[in-house]
């Protein structure tokens, strides 16, 4: 097919037949378990926020009774979880002030009640590393200067529908206004930050199927002061129509993880087809904020932010990387 193959299996005993017919997209895959996934910096839970789906964390996590609807960890001898409310199993090395609907598993607990069975004395959780490698975004880059360099004008401004990508914009970049639509036929390196703002609509093309494509801001030569991506007033985001299509909107920013406060990412009110990722730095989520899925060095989500995680998210997959080959993207028993 335009995208990869279509591989029809079938088998028969005594007379009884199956087929099914598989869907194989070319490209890498890049799994993501979890809605929320945080480094040491550790994941915070302010005002009415909440989760939908499971959170793993290299640090701790605190809230004042936010819902996690999934299973939490907070990894390692240092793991702490507290005030939380989690519908699933709980793992950490101390737990305090949390409700939890199913297991626990933990050395100290305090302040916390358990509808399931408690587990004292349990192995730590080990931590993990963060599943988008610097190997990989470094690859996206090379894809994007392949396309092309803006470097004038800068600010690169963009107010008018435009189709754009692959290229890198060798300045800060900015999408903004009610009505603006930009489609994305490849990945983006904006060389500074990048902002959206004033309801613009950012979109995959349709013919990259079940494939996503990334944003990158990163400024090599200022990473604790640039690449940070604002997202304001009501940004869409859009796949390309198939339900395994995201933008990944990516900082290389490492502000948080050097000790500063500097936000990666941040995001007031927006919704979509999109993924959130700082490996180094913070995301801030506020306001009516709703992702697929948010991964950094450390998260913080206020007011009635929502992160609501996406099952397409295991098999995502884009057009070049490390370790390309032929996935799964569907398959069906057929007559």
């Amino acid at each position: 097919t335009s995208t990869g193959k279509h591989v029809i299996t079938q088998g028969s005993v005594n007379s009884n037949v199956r087929k099914v017919q598989a869907s194989l997209v070319l490209g890498t895959g890049i799994a993501f378990h979890y809605g929320v996934q945080s480094g040491e910096g550790g994941f915070v839970l302010q005002n009415s926020s909440s989760v939908v789906g499971n959170l793993y964390s290299n640090g701790p996590i605190t809230g004042s009774g936010n819902s996690i609807y999934g299973n939490v960890v907070s990894a390692g001898p240092s793991g702490i979880i507290n005030g939380i409310h989690a519908t699933g199993t709980v793992y950490a090395h101390t737990i305090n002030n949390s409700t939890i609907d199913k297991d626990a598993y933990y050395i100290t607990k305090t302040s916390t009640t358990v509808a399931g069975t408690s587990y004292p004395g349990s192995v730590d959780q080990a931590t993990t590393s963060l599943p988008i490698s610097d190997a990989q975004i470094d690859e996206w880059e090379s894809d994007a200067e392949d396309g092309g360099t803006i470097s004038s004008p800068c600010p690169y401004i963009v107010s008018s529908n435009v189709v754009i990508g692959p290229r890198k914009i060798n300045c800060d970049m900015e999408i903004r206004g009610s009505g603006t639509q930009v489609t994305l036929t490849g990945p983006l390196w904006v060389v500074g930050n990048f902002t959206t703002k004033n309801s613009p609509t950012i979109k995959v093309d349709p013919s990259f199927g079940a494939k996503s494509i990334p944003i990158i801001a990163d400024n090599p030569a200022n990473r604790t002061g640039s690449g940070i991506i604002s997202l304001q007033n009501n940004t869409t985001f859009q796949g390309s129509g198939s339900p395994t299509s995201f933008i990944f909107l990516i900082s290389q920013n490492n502000s948080s993880e050097t000790g500063g406060s500097t936000d990666a990412i941040t995001m007031s009110q927006g919704t979509g087809a999109m993924i959130l990722y700082a490996g180094h730095g913070q995301i801030t989520l506020q306001q009516s904020v709703n992702i697929k899925e948010a991964t950094a060095y450390k998260i913080i989500m206020q007011n009635t932010a929502q992160v609501r995680y996406d099952t397409g998210l295991p098999s995502t997959l884009f057009d070049s990387g490390p370790g390309g080959g032929f996935d799964i993207n569907s398959w069906t028993e057929i007559p």
